[in-house]
């Protein structure tokens, strides 16, 4: 219990701390993520549309990659490659946007046989993408 002539008053200075108006020093890649995070939130139209359109870019060149391999007798035309054991069919699907995104490949076979031995070989611009984990699932 407190006197009645007890006074409560501040001993120090309300509101935020002085170190809040001091800026964080960023990193690089921080800053530019930073950026784009705004330039997005301006402009989602134009962001969206550069996306659908890299998108749709991505897909022509799969579509054509596939065509030449198809032509040199790599896979049939509807997606499936015949092998030794029988028919393997292959899909690719992209999750997520932006400079980040999931790549997941699906082998399915689509024979009445066991298919052993199969490898899949990927490629891609080390200096454009970087490739983490992964693995079978």
């Amino acid at each position: 219990m407190l006197p009645r002539r007890t006074k409560f008053s501040l001993l120090q200075k309300t509101g935020p701390p002085a170190e809040q108006d001091v800026p964080l020093p960023l990193k690089p890649k921080t800053k530019l993520f930073v950026e784009l995070a705004a330039r997005e939130r301006e402009d989602p139209g134009t962001m969206h549309a550069a996306f659908q359109r890299d998108l749709a870019r991505l897909r022509l060149k799969i579509a054509r990659s596939f065509v030449e391999s198809s032509a040199a007798g790599a896979g049939a035309a509807d997606g499936t490659a015949g092998t030794a054991g029988g028919q393997v069919r292959a899909s690719a699907e992209v999750s997520g946007l932006g400079p980040s995104f999931l790549l997941t490949v699906s082998l399915t076979n689509a024979g009445a046989r066991m298919v052993r031995g199969m490898v899949l070989a990927l490629e891609w611009d080390a200096a454009e993408y970087r490739v983490e984990g992964g693995g079978p699932t």
